[in-house]
């Protein structure tokens, strides 16, 4: 019997914008150096070894910290949906040009105060290329770019970071002109794989000096894909008591597995494995709101490994976007100064003052979808579970729940989100 892939994908771009009072207008140029080379699964553990367990979890609490002061400011109902990695890496670009009360208010908000700059890019670094590494049913591809403005010396320092440690693509453009928000939105369409083409709807400011952006591209079909044929139309109950009908995906399958009184919890491997998603559903007598106040609190009990058991799973097959400008959720959690022209310093990045962030802005696509099949045996709802000699959890997710996409083996959520209202 033919069984079909689920590809979801994940798209996140973010963009950091610095604007200054002056700019000039003399010739270019585009680098991009070369390209991470794929690491193999044999040297992947002794890599993950050389990365502080320390900045990993800097990097989740990040990302739940912005998720929560996100969601605070969302509109009852709402999806919020974030990349911590892109978000981590466009900031850590940024936190090397820093200095002074800047680079400190920085390195708070990163919760990595005594880590050593470098040991900072060393981690980063060697994150990237364990993300990017090969997995026979996984396609990621991570992106960084700096524009900057034409004529105007970047630190050489600066340059090299962005470059060595992160693999960006350094270009000098005219931010005068309008064509260089085309080669923006051309560079995200490009590495998005025309999935956000315009992320950018407006002329940037004409005192803007730089800007710096992340991409990243997930593609992946599950280990044990979904069957089509057990795919059905069911209810999924919105937040305020609505009700929409989507397309609920089946299964029943030996998978990581938890639950408590108040939530079920199930971790869906993608390729080899060394990707899942996460997939967190409140109990009917609990609510999303809970789940999310126990996360941000203590992400502990879902970032440890979860027992094998027999699930019959329902979820729904779904599209969700999000975005936002994270400026105001950034100075909440204490990256004040980065954002004020008179108190700013970026002085490792360009003698120029004021040099200061305007905007921070974050878009995320989530797609996830049958595509393709293949001729392999497929999974087998049994109708009878009563010859089973394993206990059956069922789990179906036809309420708000949260998901994260996760690395296992440094423990890295590079995708999280609160789905409230699936299409």
């Amino acid at each position: 019997m033919p069984k079909t892939k689920t590809l979801p994908l994940l798209l996140a771009l973010l963009l950091l914008v610095l604007p200054a009072c002056s700019k000039q207008q003399d010739g270019s140029r585009d680098q991009r150096s070369n390209p991470t080379p794929p690491i193999s699964l044999t040297a992947r553990k002794q890599e993950a070894g050389k990365i502080d367990p320390a900045l990993i979890s800097a990097h989740n609490r990040l990302g739940l910290q912005l998720h929560r002061e996100l969601t605070g400011q969302a509109e009852a109902g709402d999806n919020v949906l974030l990349s911590p990695y892109s978000i981590w890496t466009a900031l850590s670009i940024a936190y090397n040009g820093s200095a002074g009360t800047t680079a400190r208010e920085m390195a708070s908000v990163f919760g990595l105060k005594d880590m050593p700059l470098n040991e900072m890019n060393e981690g980063n670094a060697i994150l990237a290329r364990l993300l990017e590494g090969e997995d026979s049913g996984v396609r990621l591809n991570i992106a960084n770019a700096i524009w900057h403005q034409q004529g105007v010396p970047f630190k050489d320092s600066f340059i090299q970071a962005g470059k060595e440690s992160y693999g960006a693509e350094v270009q000098e453009v005219d931010f005068v002109s309008d064509k260089s928000v085309k080669t923006i939105n051309r560079w995200i369409s490009k590495e998005t794989e025309g999935k956000i083409e315009k992320m950018l709807g407006q002329p940037l400011s004409p005192t803007t000096i730089a800007v710096l952006a992340n991409a990243i591209y997930f593609n992946g079909s599950w280990t044990d894909p979904f069957n089509p044929e057990y795919t059905k139309d069911e209810p999924f109950t919105l937040a305020d008591g609505g009700v929409r009908t989507l397309p609920m995906m089946h299964t029943a399958n030996m998978l990581p597995y938890k639950e408590t009184p108040d939530w079920q919890a199930v971790r869906l491997p993608y390729g080899d494995g060394r990707m899942d998603m996460l997939v967190i559903l409140p109990a009917a007598s609990s609510s999303l709101d809970q789940l999310e106040q126990q996360l941000w609190a203590d992400p502990a009990p879902w970032q440890q490994p979860f027992d094998e058991a027999y699930v019959q799973l329902g979820l729904p097959r779904f599209k969700a976007e999000y975005g936002s400008d994270l400026k105001d959720p950034l100075i909440r959690l204490g990256m004040k100064q980065t954002f004020q022209p008179d108190a700013a310093d970026f002085s490792h990045m360009a003698d120029i003052r004021p040099l200061f962030l305007s905007k921070v802005l974050h878009r995320m696509v989530l797609d996830v979808n049958e595509k393709g099949t293949e001729a392999a045996a497929a999974t087998v709802i049994s109708e009878d579970s009563g010859s089973m000699t394993v206990k059956v959890h069922e789990m179906t997710v036809n309420r708000p729940f949260f998901l994260a996409i996760e690395d296992t083996q440094t423990k890295a959520w590079l995708f999280i989100g609160s789905v409230n209202d699936p299409e």
